[in-house]
């Protein structure tokens, strides 16, 4: 169970006071007539300190009110009971702190996408979110994030960059930093369809003159439906030519 306790702090006699009560009957009288021995309001401090233990580790916080560290002491025992209740300490992680743990923890990334991610990380998330504790960001700070990448970006970019801050949050809270992931139903910019244009036989047959000795390749490209850089790995060891089956690519 989570542990209220009492802290009274001031001076007596130009001597610094600083005295712990626990919050029972003896113990509230004791915090009340010390406080008022040291000048109550007018000279000193009462606080009041939640303790317990969360995943075998103790934590506490301090309120400055008897309510809001009850409400606490409240939600944290049924937090507990769920299995939801969250350490503070890591709660107070910045997001850039949170992210940098991220990204090193895409070790199956190919570089170029962890690139793609740090890029976002460093210059759309941190400037906004980067010092902010990852407990405290709601899912309006979310909104209004994206909501202004919407108004610098194109649609496809806003996508991706939120696609990105989404797998942040979502590591936090696989990761028991946060009990909530704050990207939830955001409003994103429609993106709209890109269209590709196709080439008709004749447009195909002037493109293979230009190209000259290349036109092979775009050739193999519209035939066999296959991108750039497969076309150029391509040897001769990675094709069958087989009399009834046609062209059949192997794996290389």
């Amino acid at each position: 169970m989570a542990q209220l306790i009492h802290h009274v702090l001031g001076r007596r006699d130009g001597v610094r006071v600083d005295e712990i009560f626990r919050a029972t009957d003896e113990g509230r009288r004791a915090a009340q007539a010390l406080y008022e021995q040291l000048g109550g309001r007018k000279s000193a401090r009462r606080t009041y300190q939640v303790r317990t233990r969360i995943d075998g580790r103790s934590v506490s916080r301090t309120f400055r009110t008897r309510d809001e560290a009850d409400a606490y002491a409240s939600a944290v025992e049924t937090d507990k009971r769920r299995g939801t209740a969250i350490d503070p300490r890591q709660s107070q992680l910045p997001v850039a702190d949170v992210a940098a743990r991220w990204l090193k923890a895409g070790t199956t990334k190919r570089a170029s996408s962890r690139a793609r991610d740090t890029a976002i990380v460093e210059h759309h998330i941190k400037p906004t979110l980067g010092k902010r504790p990852v407990a405290v960001v709601t899912r309006a700070d979310v909104q209004a994030l994206v909501d202004g990448w919407a108004q610098a970006g194109a649609p496809s970019t806003v996508v991706r960059q939120y696609a990105c801050l989404r797998a942040i949050f979502a590591w936090a809270e696989a990761s028991e930093l946060i009990s909530k992931n704050p990207c939830r139903k955001i409003r994103l910019p429609a993106v709209g369809e890109v269209h590709h244009p196709v080439l008709a036989e004749e447009e195909l047959q002037r493109l293979a003159a230009v190209l000259g000795d290349d036109a092979a390749m775009m050739w193999l490209g519209v035939v066999l439906g296959l991108r750039w850089a497969e076309v150029a790995g391509l040897t001769v060891g990675c094709v069958d030519f087989l009399p009834r089956e046609g062209v059949r690519r192997q794996a290389a």
